[in-house]
């Protein structure tokens, strides 16, 4: 190599060509070589495809909560670590001599290091998971994290099914490859702070953070059924309001015709309109007690829970009567 690098050519016997690739390989710092095409040794210089890898560092005692981030580099199938020295990479199975791209490692190791919350060495706060995953994701790097691949989520499928008393909230997370979360797994690794869920493959999903933050709550108004098995979050017909709300945004929502009713009812509904009393009642209701008695017709239609909130001795005896009168 010396001598290849002071005469920049060198004269060996053809059978020996085979024995110079591998003194050029093994070589971390060997120049880039123009072999004859009698060796019959295919160069290729390949653009490298960044891998982000996440793990723990070694020194946990100085780094409490903080998390490794390091990019490794696809070069025609082959994978080449950021902190290996060699210039020239050997598949002596395809026979090929890969050249590496330092310059475009080094452009992608800077825009690793952009990413908000990074140090120079590339730690973070485990905190900042999702945020990282999520901009690797955007510049379609694949990750892994804890020598496990992350799968992102594609799209949440839900629906709803409507019982004698009750809702039924269906839902899954479908990540890359057809994977999938029920609803009540989603919950539980929201309640308990898991960023990465294992999926059946041995690989882990992320959710995103958006969808965290909007159901996080679910399971604090809705049941999941006693076996533990259950595929849904049960509502009481008295919480369709709030489920309703909830869903109001959600894209590709399927739903039976009794919940879709309420959500058409909900949609059209601007204010309570005053309602008068049957004539079996015997009385006279004041204007404010007839928008209650017309509010208890909205509960009624729309068989959602409600409260009538007038003051004490403002007459809301009366106006039940009246709605009781009504039916």
């Amino acid at each position: 190599i010396s001598h290849l690098r002071a005469q920049m050519e060198i004269l060996v016997p053809l059978a020996e060509g085979d024995r110079l690739v591998e003194l050029i390989g093994n070589d971390p710092a060997a120049p880039f070589v123009q072999l004859p095409p009698a060796l019959n040794w295919e160069q290729v210089l390949p653009e490298p495809k960044p891998r982000l890898l996440i793990s723990v560092p070694k020194s946990t005692e100085r780094f409490t909560r903080m998390i490794h981030a390091e990019l490794s580099f696809d070069y025609a199938g082959r994978t080449v670590s950021q902190a290996d020295p060699a210039t020239i990479q050997v598949d002596r199975i395809a026979r090929k001599i890969i050249t590496r791209n330092r310059d475009a490692e080094t452009a992608f190791q800077e825009k690793l290091g952009s990413i908000e919350g990074l140090d120079g060495e590339g730690m973070f706060n485990a905190g900042l998971l999702p945020a990282v995953v999520a901009q690797a994701d955007a510049w379609g790097w694949p990750v892994e994290a804890f020598g496990k691949k992350v799968r992102k989520s594609g799209q949440f499928e839900m629906g709803v099914v409507s019982g004698v008393d009750w809702f039924d909230l269906q839902a899954k997370a479908v990540f890359e490859g057809g994977l999938s979360l029920s609803l009540p797994r989603l919950l539980q690794a929201a309640a308990s702070g898991e960023m990465l869920i294992p999926l059946g493959d041995g690989s882990v999903g992320m959710l995103p953070e958006e969808w965290l933050r909007k159901f996080a709550t679910i399971s604090e108004f809705g049941a999941v059924g006693r076996d533990g098995k259950s595929d849904s979050v049960r509502f009481a017909k008295s919480q369709g309001l709030l489920l309703a709300t909830w869903l109001a945004d959600e894209i590709g929502l399927r739903s039976d015709a009794e919940f879709e009713n309420l959500t058409v009812s909900l949609k059209s509904f601007h204010q309570i309109e005053p309602r008068a009393p049957v004539g079996s009642f015997q009385g006279q209701l004041r204007p404010y007690q007839e928008e209650g008695l017309g509010w208890l017709h909205v509960l009624q239609s729309t068989r959602i829970g409600g409260i009538l909130a007038n003051d004490m001795g403002l007459g809301k005896t009366v106006q039940v009567i009246a709605y009781v009168l009504g039916e």
